[in-house]
């Protein structure tokens, strides 16, 4: 990685800010869900995201957009990424949760295997 991150450890796991400039310019918490140290898969999983932050982001904003339109008949036009979940077993699993007005209580959750969507719902789909 060509900026060196500051891991600290939280009450969710091991966690890091991370600026992926596809999502904009505010750190993004990005956890390692119940561990207590970052390790060699929790940094080959942020150097794959910050490498595939546009593949994500692309995909999300299409599913996001069907998804809201589907559930909330509205567009999510205020979505703003807010946490980013890495398992502490799966290399390339990540959860990225969304808050959005549409939806201020449950907000959005989607699940990804490497650059493939498994499910979108609401945010619990990110860390579940």
């Amino acid at each position: 990685m060509s900026t060196e991150l500051e891991f600290y450890t939280d009450d969710e796991g091991a966690a890091v800010e991370l600026v992926l400039p596809a999502f904009g310019s505010k750190p993004i918490h990005c956890i390692n869900l119940e561990a207590y140290s970052a390790d060699d898969k929790m940094r080959t999983d942020i150097q794959f995201l910050m490498e595939k932050q546009n593949d994500f982001l692309q995909k999300i904003a299409a599913e996001t957009e069907a998804y809201c339109k589907r559930l909330y008949g509205a567009e999510a036009t205020d979505l703003v990424l807010v946490k980013i979940y890495l398992s502490p077993d799966e290399k390339d699993k990540f959860g990225f949760m969304f808050a959005t007005d549409l939806d201020s209580e449950h907000a959005i959750g989607l699940k990804f295997v490497g650059l493939e969507l498994k499910k979108v719902g609401s945010s619990e789909t990110a860390f579940l």
